[in-house]
């Protein structure tokens, strides 16, 4: 299997699975109510997420691992010059 053909099947893993993701390439462990939003934000029937917490336990985080996530598994790759 070349190169290429892993990181294709890594990238159709984690777009399945956004939790692999955060674990696997941004190293991070998410508390249990951020794994319940990562699945959450994975299930492509839910429309909307709402967060609704106090400060500093880790919404930003959130957000950023979602955007992330977004931008590796599902953002076009432009050609080189």
């Amino acid at each position: 299997m070349t190169t290429e053909e892993v990181a294709a099947r890594k990238i159709r893993e984690w777009r399945r699975d956004p939790v692999r993701f955060v674990v696997e390439e941004l190293k991070a462990e998410p508390d249990a109510w951020q794994l319940e939003a990562l699945n959450a934000y994975g299930d492509q029937t839910k429309q909307r997420i709402s967060l609704q917490a106090c400060v500093g336990p880790g919404k930003s985080a959130l957000l950023a691992w979602c955007g992330w996530h977004f931008l590796s598994c599902f953002g076009t790759p432009r050609e080189r010059p």
